[in-house]
């Protein structure tokens, strides 16, 4: 009798597994984690009307984007944009260059999971196609004193125009930025002998070419790479806020 019980509990036992292997096999490879992306996405509009296409960071793992430089380059003979709205606080500019817009911004604790960025508004010049081709010459997390590069996919847009073409004048490019100063406490981007927040915006402004010069260019490169960028800004941000 406990040689009988023995086989048919041996007999249910094969019969769960192959069960449970089926099961396995029909819910199919277990999901992978989706790569980080920084997007902008396409529209289709008609001569006279305005496109909006939107930046996003897709799939953002902890600690979450800190810092990000995010070039949006057009074709100005096809569209040229007339609006531009950050999203986190962050700062764009529509005549970073004559054929680029740029969008920066930082975040001392991070942000992550889909994020959108910021908006654009296009006007069409005249009939054709202008790809938006991406580029992030910052794109870092939010690791406290430490921020570390992000590699993510880019996924580039479009905007298609209809119509015939009209005229429209061209921004120009601001001017190169000035020689560092000679006295040196990194992060103080204003001269006032202070670590603070605003000398984040001074760095974010400049890296957007909203403004010329910072008052301590010297200072503004916290990190000491040889660049003033969003990476500088989120570094001061970390410190004022204790990190």
């Amino acid at each position: 009798m406990v040689a009988v019980n023995l086989r048919r509990f041996g007999f249910v036992a094969i019969l769960t597994g192959i069960i449970a292997l089926s099961f396995t096999f029909m819910a199919g490879p277990k999901a992978e984690a989706e790569d980080a992306a920084v997007s902008v996405s396409s529209a289709k509009v008609e001569l006279g009307q305005q496109a909006l296409v939107d930046v996003e960071a897709l799939n953002i793992a902890a600690p979450g984007l800190g810092a990000w430089t995010i070039d949006i380059a057009y074709d100005p003979d096809v569209i040229t944009p007339v609006g531009c709205s950050a999203a986190l606080g962050g700062i764009c500019n529509v005549t970073f260059s004559a054929t680029t817009v740029r969008l920066l911004g930082v975040s001392a604790l991070g942000v992550a999971g889909d994020v959108e960025l910021g908006e654009i508004v296009f006007e069409c010049k005249q009939a054709g196609e202008s790809a938006l081709e991406l580029t992030t010459p910052v794109l870092a997390d939010a690791m406290l004193g430490a921020p570390q590069p992000i590699a993510a996919v880019i996924k580039h847009g479009s905007v298609t125009c209809s119509a015939e073409p009209l005229p429209t004048a061209t921004p120009e490019p601001s001017a190169e930025p000035p020689a560092s100063e000679p006295d040196k406490l990194p992060g103080d981007a204003d001269c006032n002998g202070e670590i603070e927040s605003t000398d984040a915006v001074y760095i974010l402004q400049y890296s957007a070419m909203l403004i010329d010069l910072v008052p301590c260019p010297n200072n503004a490169d916290m990190n000491g790479d040889g660049a003033i960028n969003a990476l500088d800004a989120a570094l001061i941000l970390q410190h004022v806020a204790g990190f």
